[in-house]
C-alpha cells in the first residue's frame, strides 16, 4: 500500500501489498542542477565533518592527557578545539539544509511537482532547480499540514547551528546537549518517522501523531478513528486474504492497527520469500515484470525505475533488504523518536546541573544505534552493490578505459569505500552506549571514548555528506554521456557508453555543461574553508577517497 506522492496527499489503497520506491525519489533525483547542488554540497560538507575529526582529536587528547581542570588556560584551548568542531558540524547541517535537504522551503508555495513533470527528465532537468527532500516529503502531505510545519522548523534551526553549537562548546561541554536540545530533536523525530512511513504507508506518522494529539479534543478524536477505519477498510476490502471477512467484523482502531500488523506480518514474510513478493507486486501493478534481456536491451528497466525480474539474484536481494528494513523501520523509528522525547532532554538537564548519568548516557546514544541497523539494510548494503566496479575493473587495469570510464569507475570506487565506513561508523554508534556505561580511571580509555563518540556522532552525518556528493557526480556522469551520445535521458545510458565514447567528445560536452556552473570568485577561493577543503581533498584521497569535482568541473571552493 502506497501514498501516490502526486496525488494530493491522498492514500491510495489498490492492494496490501507493500511499497517499492517513490517515484520522486527516481525523477526529482535528478538532472543537472541536482548533480550540481549535491555534488557540490555533499563533498564540501563531508570536508567539514573530516576537519571537525581532526579538531575533536586534539579536544580529546588534551581532556584524556592534560586537563585536570586547574588550569583555565588548558581548559580554554580544549573548549577552542570543541567549538572548532561543532563549528563545522553545525555549517555541515546548515548548508545541507539549504542547499539539498529543504531548499523546497523557499519555492513551496509555487506549487506541488505535477505528474508530468515527474516523467519527463528533459523538462525537469530545465524546469526544477533542485529536487529536495522538502519538496518530496510535503508533496505527500496535505497543505499546513503538521509534518510541513516540522520540516519548516527544523530548515530554519539549522540556520542557527554554526553560531550556538560552538558557543555551547566555549562555554563547556554540559552546555552542548542543551544547544542539541533546542536545534536538533525536530530533525532527529522527522528523519526517524521516516522509518515509519517507509515500514506502514507514506501517512503513517502523520496519522498516529493527529491520533495522539486528538486525545484532548473529543470530536477531533472521533473523526481521526472514523478515518482510520476507512482506511483500513480499503486496505483489507481490496485483499485476497481469505479471512478478510472476519477481519472486517472489526472497527475503528481495532481494525487500524489489524491493518499495521498484516503489515509487518507480510514484511517478515517478503523477507524469507522475496521472490515471492516480487511476483505478488508485479501482480498487484506495482512494479512491471521484466528480465535479463529486456535489461541489456533497455538499461532504464530497473528495480529503482519499478522494473522487478522476480528470477534476478540481485532483485530479489533489493527486496528482502527492504522488507527487512521496512519490518524493523516502525519499532525502531518509535523507539528512536520516544529515546528523542524523552532521554535528549534529560540528559541536556542533568549535564547542565553537572551530574553524571551513566544510564542515561547510554540510553540517549542508543537511538543512533537503532538507526544505524535500520540503515545498514535500506542504504548501506543496497550502496555496496550499487558501487561494484566488476566490469570496469579489466579495462583500468590494461589502460583500456576512456576518460568517461576512468571517471566512473573512480566514483563507483569513492562510493564504495563510503559505504564501508558507513558501516564501520554504524558499528561505533551500536556499541557506544556500551563505552558511556563502563567505567575505567585510564586515561587512554578516556582519550579512547571520547574519540570514538565523536567518530560516531560526525561521521554518522559525513556518510551522508559523501553518499550525495557520489550520488550528484554519477548522475552528472550520465547526463554528460547521455547527452554526448544524443540519449533520451540517463535511464537510457548502459554502461558501455563510457567506454564507446571517444575522450575528445567527451571533454566537448564537459566544457557545454561548464556554462551551469555558478561562478567562483578569486575573494571566495581565498577563503579560510575553501583552502581547507583542498587540503582536506588531498588527505582523503591518499587514503583512497578518490575526489573527481575537478574532473567534473564542479569546483569545491565556497
Amino acid at each position: 500500500m502506497k501514498t501516490n506522492p502526486v496525488n494530493n496527499g491522498q492514500i491510495a489503497v489498490i492492494n496490501p501489498a507493500l511499497p517499492i520506491e517513490k517515484p520522486q525519489r527516481s525523477f526529482t533525483h535528478s538532472g543537472d542542477k541536482w548533480a550540481i547542488a549535491n555534488a557540490r554540497t555533499g563533498e564540501r560538507t563531508s570536508n567539514y565533518i573530516w576537519l571537525s575529526a581532526v579538531s575533536d582529536l586534539f579536544k580529546n587528547y588534551i581532556d584524556a592527557f592534560i586537563n585536570d581542570g586547574s588550569s583555565i588556560f588548558v581548559t580554554g584551548f580544549r573548549n577552542m578545539f570543541g567549538a572548532v568542531a561543532d563549528f563545522l558540524v553545525g555549517k555541515r547541517d546548515q548548508e545541507m539544509y539549504d542547499e539539498v535537504y529543504s531548499t523546497g522551503v523557499d519555492k513551496y508555495s509555487e506549487g506541488r511537482l505535477t505528474e508530468d513533470l515527474l516523467q519527463d527528465q528533459n523538462s525537469l532537468r530545465a524546469e526544477i532547480p533542485v529536487a529536495d527532500d522538502f519538496e518530496e516529503d510535503v508533496t505527500r502531505f496535505k497543505d499546513n499540514g503538521v509534518i510541513k510545519k516540522l520540516w519548516l522548523w527544523a530548515a530554519q534551526t539549522s540556520k542557527l547551528k554554526p553560531f550556538v553549537y560552538p558557543l555551547a562548546a566555549a562555554l563547556g561541554g554540559r552546555f552542548i546537549n542543551l544547544g542539541m536540545l533546542a536545534l536538533d530533536s525536530t530533525a532527529m523525530a522527522l528523519w526517524r518517522g521516516r522509518f515509519i512511513d517507509s515500514g506502514l504507508y507514506t501517512n503513517a506518522t502523520k496519522d498516529l501523531l493527529e491520533l495522539g494529539t486528538s486525545i484532548f479534543n473529543s470530536e477531533a478524536r472521533k473523526n481521526k478513528i472514523s478515518e482510520l477505519d476507512t482506511l483500513a477498510r480499503k486496505y483489507f476490502s481490496n485483499s485476497d486474504l481469505e479471512n478478510k471477512g472476519e477481519i472486517l467484523k472489526k472497527s475503528g482502531l481495532r481494525l487500524y492497527f489489524s491493518m499495521l500488523k498484516h503489515m509487518q506480518t507480510q514484511h517478515l514474510k517478503d523477507a524469507r520469500e522475496p521472490e515471492g513478493a516480487l511476483k505478488r507486486k508485479i501482480d498487484a501493478k506495482y512494479l512491471k515484470e521484466t528480465n535479463e534481456k529486456e535489461r541489456g536491451e533497455d538499461p532504464s528497466k530497473s528495480f529503482g525505475q519499478g522494473f522487478a525480474d522476480p528470477k534476478s539474484d540481485q532483485d530479489k536481494k533489493y527486496q528482502r533488504f527492504s522488507s527487512i528494513a521496512d519490518f524493523i523501520g516502525p519499532s525502531f523509528g518509535a523507539l528512536g523518536i520516544a529515546i528523542t522525547g524523552v532521554f535528549t532532554p534529560l540528559k541536556a538537564i542533568v549535564d547542565l546541573a553537572g551530574i553524571q548519568s551513566r544510564w542515561i548516557d547510554a540510553v540517549s546514544a542508543s537511538r543512533k544505534g537503532l538507526s544505524m541497523v535500520y540503515y545498514f539494510f535500506k542504504i548501506m548494503l543496497p550502496e555496496l552493490m550499487q558501487s561494484k566496479t566488476d566490469n570496469l575493473n579489466e579495462l583500468i587495469k590494461n589502460g583500456t578505459a576512456t576518460k568517461a570510464t576512468k571517471m566512473l569507475y573512480e566514483v563507483r570506487k569513492t562510493r564504495s569505500t563510503n559505504a564501508w565506513m558507513m558501516i564501520v561508523n554504524g558499528f561505533a554508534n551500536i556499541v557506544e552506549p556500551y563505552f558511556h556505561l563502563k567505567q575505567s580511571d585510564s586515561r587512554a580509555f578516556k582519550f579512547v571514548k571520547g574519540c570514538l563518540v565523536d567518530f560516531a556522532n560526525s561521521f554518522l552525518l559525513n556518510g551522508f555528506s559523501a553518499r550525495r556528493a557520489c550520488l550528484g557526480k554519477m548522475q552528472y556522469l550520465y547526463s554528460t554521456v547521455s547527452e554526448a551520445l544524443g540519449k533520451n535521458g540517463v535511464l537510457d545510458v548502459r554502461e558501455e557508453d563510457f567506454q564507446n565514447i571517444n575522450d575528445k567528445t567527451f571533454e566537448e560536452a564537459l566544457q557545454r555543461k561548464a556554462g551551469l556552473q555558478p561562478d567562483t570568485s578569486e575573494n571566495t577561493e581565498a577563503t579560510i574553508l575553501a583552502k581547507a577543503n583542498k587540503v582536506v581533498n588531498g588527505f582523503k584521497s591518499s587514503l583512497g577517497f578518490e575526489t573527481t569535482l575537478s574532473n567534473l568541473k564542479l569546483d569545491t571552493g565556497t
